[in-house]
């Protein structure tokens, strides 16, 4: 071996050593340039690496008229020839190359090197023959250093930005997550879960065993498990459920999943706070409840209807009125089945027109139906849409026998519910001894004067928004003084009645107490 090439080896002894240090791909292009210098005489020299399935982009290059950034496709020349195929090229004159289209006239031979296979490496001369086999083989060591940095780079790249996306859903999930070690000391821990323990990250990690938030039940489920995974290489999950303890002494519903970290004898807790929703579905569930309960035994017959038409629901003193068990009817029928041919035409654009506006229907109308039997009843209908639904609740009057005012007065009078009336001057020109009896008054206490001065004061924002035009129907739940100074719950309902034949408006108003 003569004396030059032993420089070139240790050239790339020194390059390969060089490299091990890199910690950029901007480095190992420049360090790989600069090596070339060293070992092949070149008039220009340059590093291509596949962007697109089609094109490389220069990423180093010195001489000839290439600049950094530059884009180049696949077409016909060596280094698509070198990329294509995955081998070198010595080219002693570039004119004779198959396919060779050279973009400067100076090129006369060539190498041309795969760098795996993710691009080219090369090494052009301005002079014929200017490179032999022992250059090519010098260049082929020098670009296995290339690659072997490369890849050692964009791993270390992609474990970092692995580690990046981890930490970030780590510490940015809903969720609380803890890692735990075999002993259940905790580890690490993410903003969440300095939330629901109340405790500070510094005060938590290597000081506190996740023991200290759970009840002796709670702590046994995660013992279990830990036993369970044992010494076995393969990642488990499980759900738990957990009664978890916070720094305040205030105790919290959670759900969440433990699993093993293969290989690292550590544990990743995951806990999300239940509690809020947990209360939320009960408290749904006891309104859900309650107003069943008042659906059921309204002395109203009263169902609700779907977009579709179809009655889903109905209660007990609609079966009364109508004839219709609830099982031929909810589910199976469509209201207007039970409506009388003339008022369908009117009543259909109303069903439709409320689902877009709700202002926009008459919320009180009358009507004829038709009942099991076959006779025509007379009705009032009251009908709203139920909120963020497309259902409607209707409530039906049936005045068929009531042509007497007499037995209108009754109607209204001995049902259940407290029911009064205001005129358009907002003064009380009726009301039922039922809301008498609830607010423990009489009669001429109330009559004539205006509602504000009235126990209906409570309710002021929604009569005005019923009177205003803003809602023809409220329902709502409202607080009252009743009697021995007691604050109850009641039910507030609001209807707006101006009809055509009706030379005023009224506001019709019951009130239902909770207790």
């Amino acid at each position: 071996m003569d004396k030059d090439n032993r420089r070139k080896i240790k050239e790339l002894h020194n390059i390969a050593t060089k490299m091990e240090s890199a910690r950029s791909e901007e480095e190992i292009y420049d360090m790989t340039i600069e090596a070339a210098r060293n070992i092949l005489e070149f008039y220009v020299c340059s590093i291509l690496i596949q962007v697109e399935s089609d094109k490389l982009e220069v990423k180093k290059s010195v001489g000839g008229d290439l600049d950094k950034g530059d884009i180049l496709s696949l077409r016909d020349s060596v280094y698509t020839k070198t990329f294509m195929e995955k081998r070198s090229y010595l080219v002693n004159n570039i004119d004779e190359f198959k396919g060779a289209k050279p973009s400067l006239p100076e090129f006369k031979s060539a190498i041309s090197i795969p760098i795996g296979n993710i691009g080219v490496f090369q090494a052009i001369s301005d002079k014929l023959d200017n490179f032999d086999e022992d250059d090519l083989e010098m260049g082929e060591l020098l670009v296995s250093h290339l690659t072997e940095t490369l890849k050692r780079i964009r791993n270390e790249k992609t474990v970092r930005e692995s580690e990046k996306r981890y930490r970030a859903i780590f510490n940015n999930t809903g969720t609380g997550k803890v890692i735990l070690d075999s002993d259940m000391k905790i580890n690490t821990v993410n903003k969440e879960f300095e939330n629901l323990s109340g405790y500070k990250k510094k005060e938590l990690e290597g000081h506190v065993n996740i023991k200290d938030f759970l009840y002796n039940g709670d702590i046994k489920k995660i013992e279990e498990f830990m036993e369970e995974v044992k010494g076995d290489k393969s990642n488990y999950s499980k759900n738990i459920e957990l009664n978890f303890i916070d720094k305040h002494g205030n105790l919290k519903d959670t759900i969440g999943a433990i699993s093993n970290i293969p290989d690292l004898d550590e544990f990743n807790l995951s806990l999300f706070d239940i509690t809020d929703l947990k209360w939320a579905v009960e408290e749904l569930q006891r309104s859900e409840k309650k107003y069943q309960t008042i659906f059921e035994k309204s002395e109203t017959a009263m169902l609700i209807i779907r977009k579709d038409t179809v009655v889903e629901m109905v209660n007990p003193k609609f079966v009364e009125i109508f004839g219709y068990s609830r099982n031929e009817v909810e589910n199976n029928m469509s209201w207007t089945e039970l409506v009388v041919e003339d008022y369908l035409p009117m009543m259909e654009e109303y069903h439709q027109k409320r689902r877009i506006d709700p202002d926009s229907a008459p919320s009180n109308y009358e009507c004829e139906v038709i009942d099991k039997k076959g006779d025509i009843r007379k009705i009032i209908l009251n009908v709203g849409i139920i909120p963020e639904t497309e259902k409607s609740l209707v409530s039906v009057i049936d005045i068929s026998q009531k042509d007497d005012i007499s037995e209108l007065e009754s109607l209204f009078e001995r049902t259940d519910t407290g029911m009064f009336v205001l005129n358009s001057d907002k003064d009380m020109i009726k009301l039922n001894s039922t809301f008498l009896d609830m607010f423990d008054l009489k009669k001429e206490d109330v009559i004539g004067k205006s509602y504000k001065e009235t126990v209906l004061s409570d309710c002021k924002n929604s009569i005005e928004k019923v009177i205003s035009d803003e809602d023809r129907f409220i329902s709502e739940i409202i607080e009252f003084d009743f009697p021995e100074s007691k604050i109850m719950k009641a039910e507030l309902n609001l209807s707006r009645i101006d009809e055509k034949g009706i030379d005023e408006q009224f506001i019709l108003g019951q009130i239902y107490h909770l207790n």
